[in-house]
């Protein structure tokens, strides 16, 4: 009996064992293996993000205001398409449309509601693997989704904004086609933009243009208000060493290390001093509104 029961814990250890190998495995290569599961099986152009929105017809449209009010916003969404199905996702997505009620609406295009009016487009985001590379794939559906970006812009120019002051806003990937939206826009449309708020994007300093800088004071206009998360010497030290930006002229440069761009939320600054905690008034929590 003894010497079965030595058996089995013998058995039991060397199973034990390669289980925690196992898991120390995948924690090891959860990269890669996120890679391999967001990597669409398809190249790009093949598919449903072949269709292109009409941003003519209300139902290109998020969200389109109810009332008029002295400012419009022109907001970009972020990432809410998870799937390696197409490098860009179809604006039919249902998944894609439920986040955008149940999280961006509420969470990230909510702030703006009650002094403006909101204009957020449907787009073909590019899916997450996209940011992953610098695959020619890629490429093409930043490219692809920052057409549609400039295109929904256009009509909003044109038939919706009637010459009213505006703002700019962006998140994440959103941010990066406004950070190129307002590189681009004519001089006579630049002179009503408020600001342009781009959140978790990663801009190095460099190539911020002197007719659009960074915003230095709450109260100033014209200008850009630019942060990006991260974590100094840590995996999300991601963005200050290997994240893509527009390179000007046309193209994706990584940002390398370069000093990022950097607006501090509490103290509306690029001075570099930190805020201190009771200057955070809060946040809104998901649970309140993820229904």
């Amino acid at each position: 009996m003894a010497t079965r029961g030595r058996r089995i814990l013998f058995g039991a250890g060397i199973f034990l064992g390669i289980v925690v190998v196992a898991a120390m495995a995948a924690y090891g290569g959860r990269d890669n293996l996120l890679r391999y599961t967001l990597n669409p099986s398809r190249s790009f152009g093949e598919g449903a993000q072949a269709t292109a929105p009409d941003y003519a017809n209300a139902i290109s449209w998020a969200q389109l205001p109810q009332s008029t009010k002295p400012v419009d916003v022109f907001f970009i969404y972020p990432t809410t398409y998870f799937s390696g199905e197409y490098w860009n996702a179809p604006i039919s997505n249902d998944a894609v449309r439920e986040r955008l009620s149940h999280v961006i609406d509420p969470l990230y295009a909510a702030p703006f509601a009650g002094a403006a009016n909101i204009f957020m487009p449907l787009y073909r985001q590019a899916a997450p693997y996209s940011f992953m590379g610098a695959s020619e794939d890629g490429r093409n559906a930043r490219e692809l989704a920052y057409a549609d970006v400039a295109a929904a812009f256009k009509v909003f120019l044109k038939d919706h904004n009637a010459g009213r002051p505006f703002i700019i806003a962006g998140y994440g990937q959103g941010a990066l086609y406004g950070f190129r939206l307002v590189g681009e826009l004519a001089p006579e449309v630049r002179r009503r933009m408020i600001a342009a708020y781009l959140i978790e994007v990663a801009i190095p300093v460099e190539i911020i243009s002197s007719s659009t800088p960074l915003c230095d004071s709450p109260d100033q206009t014209g200008c850009m208000v630019i942060w990006v998360s991260t974590t100094q010497h840590g995996r999300g030290d991601l963005p200050r060493q290997n994240a893509l930006v527009w390179r000007p002229g046309g193209g994706f440069d990584a940002t390398r290390g370069r000093e990022l761009a950097c607006v501090n939320p509490l103290t509306w600054s690029i001075s570099g001093r930190a805020g201190s905690a009771d200057m955070n008034l809060g946040s809104a929590e998901l649970s309140e509104f993820a229904t």
